[in-house]
């Protein structure tokens, strides 16, 4: 009996003094109740589950993608001096006829001169001549009142004197609309920024 009343007497013993056993590293010789009562005790094993319980694990926040370098923006074209001048390209439906040029600022150009654009610097130009392309799409010259061409005849023959603004391009063409021939003449039809 002896040996049972000791082992009631450690266990009391020990029972009685379990928070300087959950402060020992490695006790030498532990029961059943003692882990127990050392993890119910110690704070530090309680709090996280308490922390874990109501708060999620933060997640890993996921790398953003390294940027694109942006390439050096490229400088703008200088502005153009010069202004352009199309005279290739009427509308024989809409009565207005390509133009033959003749001359530029008072000189004649020759037959084999490219004479379908030209560039010129801001301010008053001039340039003659006559209508060209097929102009049996206009409403001029068909029907019952068609206006009738003589052979070789120069369709609308005549100097423009205008002015131009560099950047800008200026489509030049033979107004033929109306049925008096001494209304036709080098005009510009359209301007483009």
């Amino acid at each position: 009996m002896s040996k049972l009343i000791r082992n009631i007497f450690v266990a009391a013993l020990i029972a009685g003094s379990s928070s300087l056993l959950a402060s020992d590293p490695a006790p030498a010789s532990t029961t059943a109740a003692e882990p127990a009562a050392t993890t119910a005790t110690t704070p530090a094993a309680t709090a996280p589950a308490a922390t874990s319980a109501t708060k999620p694990p933060a997640k890993a926040a996921k790398p953003k993608p390294a940027k694109k370098e942006a390439k050096p923006a490229e400088p703008p074209p200088p502005p153009k001096t010069t202004a352009t001048v199309v005279t290739n390209e009427g509308l024989s439906e809409r009565c207005i006829l390509s133009t033959i040029v003749t001359e530029v600022e008072g000189k004649a150009v020759a037959a084999g001169d490219k004479t379908d654009t030209f560039e010129f610097a801001p301010g008053e130009h001039s340039i003659a001549g006559y209508g060209g392309v097929d102009p049996s799409k206009c409403a001029t010259f068909m029907g019952d009142k068609a206006v009738k061409l003589t052979a070789d005849e120069h369709i609308g023959q005549s100097t423009l004197k205008f002015t131009v603004v560099a950047g800008k391009t200026y489509y030049l063409g033979v107004d033929v609309r109306k049925p008096e021939k001494s209304t036709w003449k080098v005009v510009v039809w359209q301007i483009k920024h």
